[in-house]
């Protein structure tokens, strides 16, 4: 914000009609320097160095005790910052509490218990002037502090990054054992067909096997569309990682066509395939 002593004479009539307040009160004529800005030097008109002007300003109790001591510049300028910092409504409650001598001047310290959030202290007029690593300082336009020690969770380690070698090699391997076991299943469905396709289509036997047969395909269609979704959510994790998808697509590609290839049997079961027929012997 730069020194908050240095303001053209406009600026400072403006900001003390801002804030209620005479500029000449207390005040002795300040030096205009080339430029147009105002400076109150150490000593003159009773005021106090003006480096010293931006840390009354961050800290009311401390404004409060050397309030008497300044000029009417030095205090326009103090309020100007306190108000840029903290806002307006603070800057003016900072001055009320100056005039009435309603002052609450002091520190408090504490551990910061969990209802002592940001919205607590704000709702109770305090606003944050400072804070480190470990501790909290928040002001009060009366002058009170409260110095807040902060309790933070110990801090998790780091997760561990997967490495997208070894979820390639996993999924590429994965997907090698679900192409056999599909290919299993297949030659299973292919013997039951070609076993009951010789059996009457009245008798018991073809009405047992056909209704396994039908059951192997149904199970090797829901078995190959978890796989598939296994494949691409594998997918998704490789791409950001950027390996290399190259052979898992080309693995996908084959345990898709492989659901193809179930999704045909079942469906020409349903409407070519010999299907069982229940004969009712007739009476004599």
């Amino acid at each position: 914000m730069g020194n908050p002593a240095a303001f053209t004479e406009a600026q400072l009539t403006w900001i003390a009609a801002a804030l209620g307040l005479d500029l000449r009160e207390g005040a002795e004529p300040a030096q205009q320097e080339s430029g147009g800005e105002l400076k109150q030097g150490p000593g003159e008109g009773g005021g106090v160095p003006d480096s010293k002007l931006a840390d009354l300003a961050r800290w009311p109790e401390q404004a409060h005790t050397a309030w008497k001591k300044l000029t009417g510049q030095q205090k326009v300028a103090v309020l100007f910052a306190m108000a840029s910092r903290y806002g307006e409504q603070f800057a003016k409650q900072f001055e009320t509490f100056n005039k009435s001598g309603a002052r609450n001047d002091g520190i408090d310290y504490g551990p910061g218990f969990p209802e002592h959030t940001k919205e607590w202290f704000e709702k109770r007029g305090y606003k944050l002037a400072m804070k480190d690593s470990v501790h909290e300082w928040w002001v009060h336009p009366n002058g009170h502090e409260i110095m807040a020690a902060i309790d933070r969770p110990p801090e998790e380690p780091p997760a561990e990054e997967e490495d997208p070698a070894e979820l390639l090699r996993m999924t590429l391997e994965t997907i090698r054992q679900d192409i056999e076991e599909n290919k299993t299943r297949q030659d299973e469905a292919t013997a039951k067909k070609n076993e009951i396709g010789a059996l009457d289509v009245t008798s018991d036997q073809f009405a047992e096997g056909y209704a396994k047969h039908v059951k192997m395909l149904d199970g090797g269609k829901k078995r190959v569309e978890e796989q598939l979704k296994d494949i691409d959510d594998a997918i998704e994790s490789l791409k950001q990682m950027r390996a290399d998808l190259t052979k898992v697509e080309q693995g996908r590609s084959e345990v898709q066509e492989q659901q193809n290839w179930f999704d045909v049997e079942r469906d020409m079961v349903d409407m070519l395939g010999r299907k069982p027929i229940r004969v009712t012997p007739k009476g004599p």
